[in-house]
């Protein structure tokens, strides 16, 4: 059963001296307008996705821990300075381990997506879970599981309000990718559960008015492959298919849309020796694969995420290993060609990681985690479309 938790005590803080940047100019003690912060209690707290809000500020999800070492989905609202609203966080979960991965800004609320641990079974139910913009619970749909974990991971809207989520369903530990249609009022409309063994959905976009388009990986043997799949606003599957590499294992992680027919693609492969792990990139346009690129070089990286600037720069996030279990956030920028014009990058201490990178009203937005000692805070990064954290 899914139950809204009650409110708990969270700190924030603003440790700059945590990160270091690759420049040389010296962090303003008075900055606002931008910013690194981390929230949470350190106990092992990750913000997994970030949608942006009107006021110029963001609503992040993920998971927060809590001290019996479960954890519950969270709703978390910030304004342009990264000040937490009165009502934030809000937490929703049961007893088990729960877990937010998207969230979706509304105009009366929130919507998340997500995945809370039947205490029956001890196995994950898919959730899609609806908030005032008060985060108080308007509704809940929870798809309940009978011996394997179903998660949603993804969602967007139809022009006519209805919701539809995408994911996986297992059925005796393979996964099957999966997708539904709720009302605007949270009532179920119908399914589409495709018969796809090791098939999951990592993103989901309106393609047209009637018309979405998912991506997200079908495995074959030991090799991933990126796949994206055409279905109406009924759930009707209208075509799919697998993006091959012949020299890499590619795991894609997300994806954004830069028109109606054109889409990015990031993850992250191992080469065929097994050596190598970096940033993967693509480019499609009309169903076709435009080009595609590696980033990363001399270290390893994982991609994370992508997003694309209002005058068509693609902006990516990705983890690089710096030592022993240590990564920090980096930030590629390059120009619609997919050539690279800048990095940041952002850590020091411990292992910081990315997880979604959103551009919004001239603003970047990186959602993730900051973990130290074995434990992690929320971290949220916003930045100008250059990826500079102070004027």
């Amino acid at each position: 059963m899914y139950i809204p938790m009650g409110p708990r005590t969270l700190i924030s803080g603003l440790f700059l001296l945590v990160f270091l940047f690759s420049c040389e100019e010296k962090v303003s003690e008075n900055q606002a307008d931008y910013f690194i912060k981390f929230y949470g209690s350190y106990l092992d707290d990750v913000g997994l996705d970030v949608d942006a809000t009107a006021d110029g500020g963001a609503v992040l999800t993920g998971y927060m821990t809590r001290e019996d070492r479960e954890s519950d989905i969270f709703l978390m609202k910030v304004d342009a300075y990264g000040n937490q609203a009165s009502w934030s966080p809000a937490f929703f979960g049961d007893q088990g381990h729960d877990e937010g991965y998207a969230v979706k800004t509304l105009s009366d609320g929130f919507l998340i997506a997500g995945a809370v641990t039947d205490t029956a079974t001890d196995h994950f139910n898919m959730v899609v879970h609806k908030t005032n913009l008060e985060g108080s619970v308007q509704w809940s749909w929870e798809l309940e599981s009978n011996e394997d974990d179903d998660k949603a991971l993804c969602l967007d809207i139809a022009d006519d309000g209805r919701i539809i989520f995408g994911g996986y369903r297992q059925t005796n530990g393979i996964n099957y990718i999966y997708s539904a249609l709720l009302d605007a009022n949270g009532n179920f409309i119908g399914r589409t559960d495709r018969n796809k063994e090791n098939w999951d959905m990592k993103d989901i976009f309106r393609f047209s008015a009637n018309e979405f388009l998912g991506f997200g990986n079908a495995t074959n043997g030991t090799k991933k492959q990126y796949l994206w799949i055409r279905f109406n606003s009924d759930g009707n599957d209208l075509g799919n298919e697998e993006l091959t590499s012949d020299n890499f294992s590619e795991e894609l992680k997300d994806a954004c849309q830069a028109g109606n027919n054109t889409f990015y693609l990031v993850g992250n492969g191992v080469n065929s020796t097994g050596t190598t792990s970096l940033v993967h990139l693509k480019k499609l346009e009309n169903d076709q694969i435009i080009w595609s690129k590696n980033l990363g070089t001399g270290a390893q990286f994982q991609g994370k995420s992508v997003a694309v600037r209002d005058d068509g720069y693609i902006l990516v996030a990705a983890d690089k290993t710096i030592g022993a279990d240590n990564r920090n956030i980096v930030l590629f920028i390059l120009d619609p060609n997919g050539n690279e014009v800048s990095t940041k990058e952002f850590g020091s201490t411990g292992d910081q990681t990315a997880e979604k990178i959103i551009f919004s009203d001239g603003h970047i937005f990186i959602a993730g985690r900051n973990a130290y000692g074995g434990n992690s805070m929320i971290t949220l990064i916003k930045a100008d479309k250059n990826g500079n954290i102070w004027k």
